[in-house]
């Protein structure tokens, strides 16, 4: 399974790798190319929050083991390690193959840095691995512990809480999606909450709750007036009131 974002919030979940080279110095350099997994938009929001601070010798292990699997997923899924996003190899069982053995890559840098950044992100990535393959209830544990863990103005809580989202949301329970979804918005260091907000609505109204939905179809309008317009929010806001007539 491919993780895309269905946009209206976006194309879906992972579509989102970022690759880099082996030597930690160009690792370094280049620190906004570790994130992957999670979008653009993640990304960037990630990086602007500061998700990646090389404050000691052990952190800079941590970032390279991190880095090194992001490279050999990248090479597995058929991508070369610069590249920016991954694209789905049209071999099922290559993709099945690549997802697994990074699960389990991604899991022994957790182990192996426990309280670090970089194991906060692979454990993200971790879930992401599982999203991919349908291993839902490992997954949404995981992002649900994280989160817990993770400050309330951590902008990768945003992005486990968005990744929640999207896997409660692909398993048809809308609502669920919606709350996870307007949990990430409220994070303050992470800045696409207009995206964020666009997609609870969207579960929301997808539940049959309108009337959230229209509350944070609202924020959204409040929070990236131009987004909004671009989604066609206004509209919706329109139709979901004349429903509710």
């Amino acid at each position: 399974m491919t993780i895309r974002r269905r946009d209206e919030t976006e194309a879906r979940a992972g579509g989102f790798d970022a690759k880099l080279e082996e030597a930690f110095d160009w690792l370094a350099e280049n620190v906004r190319m570790v994130l992957a997994g999670l979008g653009v938009v993640l990304l960037m929001g990630a990086v602007a929050a500061g998700v990646y601070e090389f404050r000691s010798r052990r952190d800079e292990k941590a970032q390279f083991a991190l880095a090194k699997v992001e490279v050999g997923f990248a090479r597995a899924m058929g991508s070369a390690s610069q590249d920016f996003l991954i694209s789905e190899p049209a071999n099922e069982e290559q993709a099945l193959k690549g997802r697994q053995e990074a699960l389990g890559r991604f899991e022994a840098v957790v182990l192996e840095f426990r309280d670090s950044r970089a194991a906060e992100v692979a454990s993200v990535r971790a879930a992401e691995m599982e999203v991919g393959l349908e291993r839902w209830s490992d997954a949404e544990q995981r992002l649900t512990q994280l989160s817990e863990k993770l400050g309330a103005d951590d902008a990768l809580r945003a992005v486990a809480l968005r990744l929640l989202g999207y896997a409660q949301e692909q398993q048809g329970r809308f609502l669920e999606a919606g709350e996870s979804y307007a949990a990430a918005a409220k994070v303050k260091g992470y800045p696409a909450r207009g995206t964020l907000l666009i997609a609870a609505g969207a579960s929301f109204a997808r539940g049959g709750t309108n009337d959230r939905a229209m509350l944070a179809f609202q924020e959204a309008l409040s929070a990236d007036p131009e987004l909004a317009e671009q989604q066609g929010i206004v509209e919706r806001l329109a139709e979901l009131a004349e429903a509710g007539n």
